[in-house]
């Protein structure tokens, strides 16, 4: 190992994904770079995880700077991304869903380009490939061809706010970025807007125009359970929103937050969900003057009909 580059900590988080887990793990351990640290957080599987974790990694002994943590209770990805977080050591971080796969240049090829980069840039991020489990769908891009999605880099937090740009499991911290900003907020179910809005608030994003990571897509994804009937995701964008009305600096910046609650109203209107619809709207009436096609978003989306069903 050569210990004059920088140590990358790179954080798998497991849970329920005994199917998965392996193939993530070979390309966590296929990685070119030779300067690695690998925390492996299992957040109380019920199924057979801890069991795969183990028998894969006593095959491969020889593998230094692993720790695999178990945990006694189930904490969620956040504290559990967190308590990875509090244990590592590396000069970077990636957060890795154990379901997604790497390319073996993957960490090489961040580094590299996190090098180049000024101290006062906090996150790089890059392309990605969606592929279905047990699907038809074909895999795609990111940024690709028929992507609508928009590259932003620098002081983005106003394109943070607005727009959901960033494919998540593509992102590298700087770590002292990442601790400064005491890690992922525990109180939220899901980390990466919440995280993103404060980070860009204090340091640029990059863009590194590279495809190696592979994000897989199945029916217990996180993202496949937004905007479904008690889930807790849609009310954790609007406490994140409340941070942002807190944050804002300028008229811009006041704007995007106005596309952002506006784009959240819509969906609550069309998945039925009177409660997150009702805070959302009175936010936008704070923000400023609430539209005519808002108002009967709102008047209709009180009854609470389900327009789209997953």
């Amino acid at each position: 190992m050569d210990k004059s580059l920088p140590k990358f900590t790179l954080a798998c988080l497991c849970y329920n994904q005994a199917e998965y887990v392996i193939e993530a793990l070979e390309s966590v351990f296929s990685q070119t770079y030779p300067n690695l640290e690998i925390i492996i957080v299992d957040d109380k599987s019920p199924d057979s995880s801890v069991k795969v974790i183990h028998e894969y990694l006593k095959k491969h002994k020889d593998k230094p700077n692993v720790q695999f943590i178990e945990n006694d209770v189930n904490l969620g990805n956040c504290k559990s991304f967190n308590k990875a977080l509090s244990f590592s050591t590396g000069k970077y971080i990636m957060d890795m869903a154990a379901d997604d796969i790497l390319l073996p240049e993957h960490v090489q090829l961040h580094v590299d380009f996190f090098e180049q980069q000024e101290i006062n840039t906090g996150l790089i991020y890059s392309n990605a490939e969606y592929f279905y489990s047990g699907s038809n769908k074909a895999a795609h891009l990111h940024f690709g061809k028929a992507s609508k999605l928009r590259i932003h880099e620098g002081w983005v937090f106003k394109h943070v706010v607005q727009e959901y740009f960033i494919p998540t499991s593509s992102t590298i911290f700087r770590t002292s970025a990442l601790k400064e900003q005491n890690g992922y907020d525990e109180e939220l179910s899901f980390e990466d807007f919440d995280i993103w809005v404060r980070l860009s608030r204090e340091y640029q994003f990059k863009y590194l125009d590279v495809n190696t990571v592979r994000i897989r897509k199945h029916p217990s994804s996180m993202s496949t359970k937004w905007h479904a009937p008690n889930d807790p995701q849609t009310y954790d964008v609007y406490k994140i929103c409340l941070k942002i009305e807190q944050m804002i600096q300028n008229e811009d910046e006041k704007q995007a937050l106005k596309t952002r609650i506006e784009y959240e109203i819509r969906m609550c209107f069309l998945h039925g969900l009177k409660r997150e619809l009702n805070l959302f709207y009175e936010l936008l009436q704070r923000i400023q003057e609430v539209s005519f096609p808002y108002f009967i978003y709102y008047t209709i989306g009180k009854l609470g009909i389900r327009f789209i069903k997953k």
